[in-house]
């Protein structure tokens, strides 16, 4: 059975992960290393996202500013990924991928 993915905060919702995935991975594509998400439906819908994957808050560390692209630093810099700049200046990694796994996992327990 698929499990879907809903942001309620932005009345987003697709009826699969992929579908999800999909529309991160697009959003992905809009960008170029070091380009930051301007505010809007983009940086929206990733701070809705991050708010349900970040449970513990460590992403989100003193607030977030603000997100940009860049490579993976955990991947040795062969992928790109989002990054949370926090209020402090520091910044934080934060795969769409596996934000988008969780956010279904526990929307869809049963």
């Amino acid at each position: 059975m698929a499990k879907s993915v809903t942001l309620e905060k932005r009345g987003l919702h697709w009826k699969t992960q992929t579908l999800a995935r999909e529309h991160f991975v697009k959003m992905l594509h809009r960008y170029k290393r070091k380009q930051a998400v301007l505010p809007g439906s983009d940086h929206d819908d990733l701070l809705a996202l991050l708010e349900i994957y970040d449970v513990s808050g460590t992403k989100r560390g003193s607030g977030v500013a603000s997100f940009f692209l860049d490579a993976d630093r955990e991947y040795g810099g062969t992928t790109d990924c989002f990054y949370v700049k926090r209020t402090d200046g520091s910044s934080e990694d934060f795969s769409v991928h596996k934000a988008v796994i969780y956010t279904s996992q526990i929307q869809n327990k049963k």
